[in-house]
């Protein structure tokens, strides 16, 4: 019932003895004794491990060749009982259906199909997983596998990259074939010029570093290899928001969707609905997705709320199955998009999100279907296919080259401000502060110097505590700090008396203190 292999291994010129290294078979799992059937601990082991099943960093694989599918203890256990129908007893007769025997075993086998022992049983992958790392990025189609690196994008056969028992997920490999064109062709593709007229209102100069900037950050995306120092979520926003109103088409989706979705796993979630006290909003990912996006965020959605999932380990509430826990290394990145500026306030802030502005080119009224005659992604031919890939690949060498790069931030920070003021009276504000010089002095007059602004003389109706309280937040988010200040002040016509005076610095300036 056990087939045996022959194995010579040798250091030098001392030859070992020859090596009797026994192949298990189903049929060894089980044993008799005193004519019931048992279950071997070792046989299981070995012939599991014969199999192809690995455990690895609290997942279960099933390896067919150098190719993995995760798996569960379930499809484990299915596995063994299916085998198990091959058994024959000593008497050479073949088990067809479940008996006495048979039921026995499975009343047993539930013990060792647990966690505790399975781990215990089979053996890891010893970190064989091809994997990104920082100067190589792997991405596998059908007739082969292509390496990204900072000087080159090459197609390797599965041999090359597979060799010294490297194993790769199977929901890793794209059913294309794919073919390398040169980075002009590619840049001349239909979806690059979408991407080049989506950064720069499509413009024939001016537009390159918007392009570079956007290449960035879905080369970052699309790159599985994790620095935790360097660790941000990229978050796609319309620029020229000056009116507060959500427009929309863009091109946001399509890039942070669409686009990465035809290159890496991707989940989406909803971002109006995005709630991190709703402990199963991410139950659509699994250990075996390469990004999440959040989709149409809020303008007002707290940013804090995700600065665990950018930077630590990643949790997933999955109903009736126990919390998991992806580790960092291993956890997807995170990419949204938004109608709406976001506002960066802080290092924390600035340290963990990447902003990359879409200008209004795009829109309802000239979609890309309008320009380039055709559906992207359904109505492609294969050449097309080559350069979209190809582009994206050139996109992982721009983020390796030249790192992860924010685009209009602060223009997307300072369009965010008319979603919470009236629009004449920040433009009213910015006027004033201009024609300034950008710095506001001890005023000389005991009235605030805001009250001169036609904005508030044509609105009688707002108090004066409200507008005092509208215009320190309006000054606080252009980086101005209000200081309080008592000051006498000499009068003609009175006595001299004393009051309280405010005025605004520069968060920058080097206060006085006199």
């Amino acid at each position: 019932m056990i087939k045996e292999k022959e194995k010579e291994s040798s250091k030098g010129s001392n030859s070992k003895r020859v090596k009797r290294v026994k192949i298990i078979r189903s049929d060894d799992v089980c044993v008799w004794d005193r004519g019931k059937i048992g279950i071997s601990s070792s046989n299981l082991s070995a012939w599991l491990r014969q199999e192809g099943f690995y455990y690895d960093e609290g997942l279960y694989y099933k390896s067919d060749g150098n190719v993995l599918d995760v798996c569960d203890k379930r499809y484990i256990r299915e596995y063994i009982e299916e085998e198990l129908f091959k058994v024959r007893n000593k008497s050479g007769n073949v088990i067809r259906e479940y008996s006495m025997h048979l039921a026995y075993f499975e009343d047993r086998i539930t013990s060792y199909i647990n966690d505790a022992k399975l781990q215990l049983l089979l053996n890891g992958l010893s970190g064989n997983m091809v994997r990104d790392n920082e100067y190589e990025s792997y991405f596998a189609f059908s007739n082969g596998i292509v390496v990204v690196r900072r000087d080159s994008i090459e197609v390797k056969r599965y041999d090359e990259v597979l060799d010294s028992g490297r194993v790769l997920m199977r929901d890793k490999i794209i059913g294309r074939e794919v073919r390398i064109v040169s980075k002009e062709e590619a840049l001349s593709s239909d979806f690059a010029d979408f991407c080049l007229r989506a950064m720069s209102d499509g413009k024939a100069s001016g537009n390159s570093v918007g392009l570079s900037c956007l290449m960035s950050a879905m080369g970052y995306i699309m790159s599985g290899y994790k620095n935790p120092a360097l660790a941000k979520m990229v978050f796609f926003s319309d620029c020229n928001n000056a009116d507060g109103i959500a427009n929309g088409r863009t091109g946001k989706s399509l890039c942070a969707k669409v686009a990465l979705s035809q290159v890496r796993k991707l989940a989406v979630v909803d971002g109006k609905q995005f709630n991190t006290m709703d402990k199963f909003m991410l139950e659509n990912v699994d250990e075996s997705t390469d990004i999440v996006c959040l989709q149409d965020m809020r303008s007002n959605f707290n940013k804090e709320t995700l600065y665990n999932a950018i930077t630590g380990n990643f949790e997933i509430g999955k109903k009736y199955k126990a919390k998991e826990v992806i580790p960092f290394s291993r956890s997807p990145k995170l990419i949204a998009d938004s109608n709406f500026g976001i506002k960066l306030s802080g290092n924390s802030d600035l340290a963990r999100f990447v902003v990359i502005g879409f200008s209004h080119y795009w829109s309802k009224d000239n979609e890309p279907m309008y320009r380039y005659k055709k559906r992207f992604f359904d109505d492609w031919n294969d050449n097309e296919w080559d350069c979209f890939y190809s582009f994206m690949f050139y996109c992982v060498q721009e983020y390796m080259n030249k790192g992860l790069r924010s685009y209009r931030l602060d223009e997307i920070m300072a369009y965010s401000i008319y979603e919470r003021f009236p629009y004449d009276l920040v433009n009213e504000v910015k006027e004033i502060l201009m024609e300034k010089d950008n710095i506001l002095e001890t005023p000389h007059e005991p009235n605030d110097w805001w009250e001169d602004i036609s904005y508030w003389r044509n609105d009688p109706f707002t108090k004066y505590a409200e507008r005092t309280k509208t215009m320190r937040m309006l000054m606080n988010e252009l980086g101005y700090v209000r200081y309080n200040k008592k000051k006498t002040l000499h009068f003609k016509d009175r006595k001299d008396s004393a009051t309280t005076l405010y005025w605004f610095e520069r968060n920058d300036r080097q206060i006085k203190k006199d």
